[in-house]
Formats: structure tokens, sequence, C-alpha cells
């Protein structure tokens, strides 16, 4: 809530996308397109109405999401967003860390993690294995999804 900053959150569930929806958006572009190098990054860029908020969706699901993730493209990216949007905090939606080596293979490209507990679902043995998975990679805390 930082008037100074602004926050970017890019959808790098690409497996599932589903940041858009949340919005009631449906992009005409997305980071897989940026990654493909067909469109740029301010033509997939939206404002859902939220102020200090851009989003950066994932239009489709892809199949080869750990490759796509892993390129050359996605480090220009990642580097061109810190340097642009200095001041802006990035927020990465992942995949869960159990269901895809996404968030492992996306490790490098982010400063700290915020895990998200499904209440009824996330084991205390799933939890201890997402920590060993990121080994030192700080956590800012968690999140409890789904509680009744």
């Amino acid at each position: 809530m930082d008037p100074r900053h602004t926050a970017l959150l890019v959808d790098l569930n690409l497996r599932s996308p589903a940041v858009h929806r949340y919005f009631g958006f449906e992009p005409e572009h997305g980071v897989e397109d940026v990654l493909s190098k067909a469109a740029r990054v301010e033509d997939a860029l939206f404002n859902p109405g939220v102020e200090g908020l851009l989003v950066l969706p994932a239009r489709a699901s892809c199949t080869n999401s750990s490759e796509l993730l892993g390129c050359q493209e996605m480090n220009r990216l990642i580097l061109e967003m810190k340097q642009r949007y200095s001041s802006r905090v990035i927020i990465f939606d992942l995949p869960p860390v159990l269901e895809a080596e996404d968030g492992i293979a996306c490790a490098d490209y982010y400063d700290a993690g915020l895990l998200v507990i499904t209440d009824g679902v996330t084991a205390g043995v799933d939890i201890e294995r997402i920590a060993h998975l990121l080994g030192r990679k700080p956590m800012l805390g968690s999140v409890f999804n789904n509680v009744l």
C-alpha cells in the first residue's frame, strides 16, 4: 500500500493461466507471446482498475511451460522488467511447486517466495518437501487458502 511503489503481477502459471480471469479480462496477448516475440511487453500489459497495479497475463495453456520459463527470452524479459520498473514490486504467480518444475525453474528470477497452503489439502510433509526443493530461497510467509 506504499504509494511510492507500484506492483506488476506476472502470470507465470503457463500450465493453467488464470490471473486475467480474476479481473474479468480476456487478453489478446500474453507472456507466452512476449517470450515467442509475437508481442511486446507493452502490448500484453493491462491495468485491472486497481491503482498502482499492472498485470502481465498468460493467455493460453502451454504444454512446454518449463522450456519457455527457462529460455533465454525469459532471462531477457526478467531483466527488462527489473530495469524498466526498478521501483515496482514484481509478483510472479507460479504453479504449485510439487505439481510442476516451473517454480523451481524460476527460482533465480525471484528474491523471495510466498507459500500458498490449501486448507485440508497441503500436508506438513509437502511443506517440508517444498522447503527442501527451494533450498535457501527466503520465504516471506504463507497464505492459507480455502479456509472454511
